[in-house]
């Protein structure tokens, strides 16, 4: 097995999300619930508390679901759904947001071409984008990396948003693209990011992104664990290690 700490995936934020649509179908209103959330914070704002006071509080909110005893409703039971491993019992309706995912999708298939369509890609005004938007747009040019060669300082170029942003999902992909295409003119970008940040869920994937590239890239993982060591947790320290110097290599 893997140590769920020596790597990071975002499958306990997804149920999670399952969960809390669950929590909020069950209440019936948006309104509803999005109140119940302000009161929430309110409640327990600068406390440590486990989920079960989460749902211990969602419940005294709303009496009429404790009377319903909804927490033990057979295959949804709140018991299952944070002890019980596998695939979340409920999952939310999310094709209202395909409207917003099928430019992203589009967009990136523009750009995975040998001849650019510019004409095309300057129609689509991703200054309008959302974060998440941008977000699902580079995961889907990651997912076809490597493009042909000169499309990834061509898409740097074309959207500065993007490849200059200081916002750090968006600078953990861009660097994963420049990885992924050896785009050696902003190898900069990641050492900047690294330095900037020692966040496990950010420097563990791009440590593992450089080895798996260039001998460049390699080189830049280790002088830049070297020089950002000292700043990073112990843990992070320990990870890393492992990453660029694996033990009987």
């Amino acid at each position: 097995g893997v140590d769920p700490d020596d790597t990071y995936n975002e499958t306990p934020y997804e149920k999670g999300f399952c969960f809390v649509s669950y929590l909020a179908h069950l209440v019936g209103d948006q309104d509803q619930f999005d109140s119940f959330l302000k009161a929430y914070v309110n409640e327990f704002k600068f406390q440590s508390i486990v989920a079960e006071d989460f749902l211990e509080f969602y419940l005294e909110y709303f009496p009429e679901l404790k009377k319903r005893r909804v927490e033990s409703i057979s295959g949804f039971e709140f018991d299952r759904w944070l002890n019980v491993p596998g695939w979340p019992p409920y999952l939310p309706d999310l094709s209202p947001g395909d409207s917003l995912m099928k430019p992203a999708e589009e967009l990136a298939q523009l750009w995975e071409t040998e001849e650019l369509d510019m004409k095309a890609i300057e129609a689509v005004a991703i200054s309008t984008w959302k974060t998440y938007q941008l977000v699902y747009f580079l995961d889907k040019i990651l997912q076809k990396s490597p493009l042909p060669p000169g499309n990834v300082k061509k898409l740097g170029e074309t959207y500065p948003k993007i490849s200059n942003s200081q916002n750090a999902e968006l600078r953990l992909r861009w660097g994963h693209i420049v990885l992924k295409n050896d785009y050696q003119e902003d190898f900069w970008k990641v050492k900047e990011f690294l330095h900037s940040q020692g966040k496990q869920k950010y420097t563990l994937p791009l440590y593992h992104a450089m080895m798996a590239g260039s001998k460049v890239a390699q080189t830049l993982a280790k002088e830049t664990f070297a020089a950002t060591a000292p700043q990073l947790h112990s843990n992070v320290v320990n990870y890393v290690q492992q990453i660029v110097a694996p033990k009987g290599s």
